[in-house]
């Protein structure tokens, strides 16, 4: 734990719209790290831990990794710290605020800062793989007017680009070569880049090999998705409100109608050999890691990150520890990358 102090406060705009206190400290070596910002969370946050701007606290690495404010140290108080104060409208398109729970959310679907974040993650490379397509670009083409969504990523030609900053003619063509290969990342990949709340990767993806098009998505109810693995009512209910709402439905429309695809590439359940089946991987593989994690999902597996009764296979490779271990203890049948390549191959799913 180390002491700092809160020097002010900005107010970020996430994506969705969420509002988001930050913390400017005076910087702090925390754990081999230097520590000058840390998230407040939200207004109910600050008003318990009663933070105040000139306030000393007392920070800690939250799992050893995320900085982390664990009290107020009042003792040390002057007299001078003022108060944090939450806006009411947003910092940066000035709309009234709306209170979601304990979070606040600007409304506005065309507020710029909403507009950046959801550019950026769209063109992720978790989600359409925009290579290219960095904040200055981004930055340049909303300040301009070029571009207000992602539908308006894909009308973008040579001669809209010839004027932006560091966009030579070789650049704009990359650019528009990665917007076309885009189209076909599959209805996963758009899922997870629209940025719908409680959709994660994982989850998109689930989503994806369930339903199959964004259509029959669409059409699905709450009890219908909560029958989906991870999906509970407040997941639920948030994918059908944002599937539902008529700027989401907008979107959509137009990025089908610019040739984004909304159709999943993952093999559906009748071609999921793997369906029902946990791995736990484990050692050093031939390949990275997170390729052998995406081709076991896309067969239908699930990876998961420990070794439980519920395991179906471990895979081990060289320098295999502690989960090797506990497979063993519990009788978890264990493969090496042969055995795996047989299971594959016994099961038809091999390459």
């Amino acid at each position: 734990e180390k002491e700092t102090r809160i020097e002010s406060v900005d107010f970020q705009v996430g994506r969705t719209g969420r509002i988001t206190p930050v913390a400017n400290l005076t910087p702090v070596q925390l754990d081999g790290t230097t520590v000058s910002r840390v998230t407040l969370h939200n207004k109910a946050f600050i008003e318990e831990l009663d933070a105040r701007v000139g306030d000393v606290v007392r920070l800690h690495k939250s799992g050893g990794i995320i900085p982390e404010i664990l009290r107020v140290v009042k003792e040390k108080r002057t007299g001078e710290e003022a108060p944090i104060v939450f806006p009411n409208r947003c910092p940066e398109c000035k709309a009234e605020l709306v209170e979601d729970g304990k979070i606040h959310r600007c409304p506005n679907p065309l507020c710029p800062a909403k507009a950046f974040q959801q550019l950026r993650h769209w063109a992720s490379r978790r989600a359409m793989d925009v290579q290219g397509l960095g904040d200055k670009l981004i930055e340049q083409l909303l300040e301009k007017g070029l571009v207000k969504d992602a539908a308006d990523l894909y009308r973008l030609g040579k001669e809209d680009l010839a004027g932006l900053e560091r966009m030579g003619e070789k650049s704009a063509e990359n650019l528009l070569a990665q917007l076309e290969a885009s189209k076909g990342r599959g209805l996963e990949r758009a899922l997870y880049g629209l940025g719908i709340p409680q959709v994660g990767e994982a989850l998109a993806r689930t989503l994806a090999r369930r339903f199959g098009t964004i259509e029959k998505l669409m059409e699905a109810g709450e009890e219908e998705l909560e029958a989906v693995p991870d999906v509970g009512p407040i997941t639920a209910a948030e994918i059908r409100r944002a599937l539902a709402d008529k700027r989401m439905r907008d979107l959509i429309r137009r990025l089908q109608a610019a040739g984004v695809s909304f159709e999943a590439r993952q093999a559906q359940a009748a071609e999921q050999p793997l369906a029902g089946l946990t791995f736990v991987l484990t050692g050093e593989l031939s390949r990275p890691r997170a390729e052998v994690k995406e081709e076991l999902e896309a067969l239908g597996a699930k990876v998961a990150g420990s070794v439980s009764r519920k395991t179906s296979y471990v895979v081990a490779g060289p320098g295999a520890g502690s989960k090797l271990a506990k497979a063993r203890q519990l009788g978890v049948p264990v493969l090496d990358e042969a055995g795996l390549a047989a299971l594959l191959a016994e099961r038809g799913a091999a390459g």
